[in-house]
């Protein structure tokens, strides 16, 4: 095959059908999941902590440099994208982090309100190895943010809406998430609402620095309190079964996600109020 005839029929998805769009994303989508799986074969031949920063360097950067190449096809500019640095973008950053910050602290602050439970540290609490998972996070958040909220999100917008491509981005961020290990639950629920509040976030300020603030530092929380290895946990203040430390999780969880819900209710208002959904539909 000629190389015309390779630049006639990638032309074609240039402008392309609905079809195609999505397609073309999901080929994209493919590429990228192929990087991920390398930068963490890659990762995993270096011993700790580096591999934890290898994985998220690696996979930073291959994700970056596919999605240039995918946009230079696209015959569009990275200015077009939002794939560009501006006076604006630190203070946009450090707004998304401070707003992603405060959910933690209130999820917390209901439970203890609400259950018989004491907010303490975990004895074998590793600060440097907090560090770490925390600065290998910043490479990581911002592919995907570039993944999912950058080229994934300006490519299926025109073509299916805003409301229709948050849904699509936010299953398959879910389901993104599922391959790497995460419940169910985690990834198909909590996750996927967590991408509607970053896919609305960069819809509203037209750019990923809100939305790479407020994931990372959502990420951040998730870290310092309730998972594996944080610095925090919640304990009954009396003795308690298995079960209603479950619970007691359980109930963190439903009050995070009907903060989430709220916010996404609030930021698909604020979308409608300022009427600009003809502008950047």
């Amino acid at each position: 095959m000629t190389n015309s005839s390779l630049l006639q029929r990638w032309t074609i998805f240039n402008k392309p059908a609905p079809l195609m769009a999505f397609f073309k994303v999901f080929l994209y989508w493919i590429v990228v999941e192929l990087i991920l799986l390398g930068s963490g074969f890659l990762a995993s031949l270096f011993p700790l902590p580096i591999s934890r920063y290898g994985f998220g360097l690696f996979g930073c950067l291959g994700s970056t440099l596919i999605t240039l190449w995918f946009i230079r096809k696209d015959n569009q500019s990275f200015q077009s994208m939002g794939f560009q640095y501006q006076s604006g973008t630190i203070p946009r950053f450090l707004l998304g982090f401070f707003l992603g910050l405060l959910v933690m602290p209130v999820v917390i602050a209901i439970v203890l309100l609400t259950e018989p439970v004491q907010l303490i540290s975990v004895d074998t609490a590793n600060m440097e190895l907090f560090i770490v998972s925390a600065i290998s996070l910043i490479p990581m958040v911002f592919a995907e943010e570039v993944v999912f909220r950058l080229y994934s999100l300006k490519t299926l917008q025109p073509y299916f809406g805003i409301w229709t491509t948050q849904l699509i981005i936010a299953f398959v961020f879910g389901l993104y998430h599922l391959l790497y290990g995460w419940s169910i639950v985690d990834a198909m629920v909590g996750t996927s609402l967590w991408s509607l509040v970053f896919g609305l976030s960069a819809v509203l300020s037209r750019g990923i620095a809100v939305s790479t603030g407020i994931h990372f530092a959502v990420n951040i929380g998730q870290i310092l309190v309730g998972k594996k290895q944080s610095l925090w946990t919640l304990k009954p203040i009396h003795s308690a079964t298995t079960d209603w430390e479950k619970h007691v999780h359980s109930t963190a969880s439903l009050i995070g996600y009907g903060i989430v819900v709220l916010w996404i209710i609030v930021l698909v208002v604020l979308i409608l109020k300022k009427k600009r959904l003809k502008e950047i539909a």
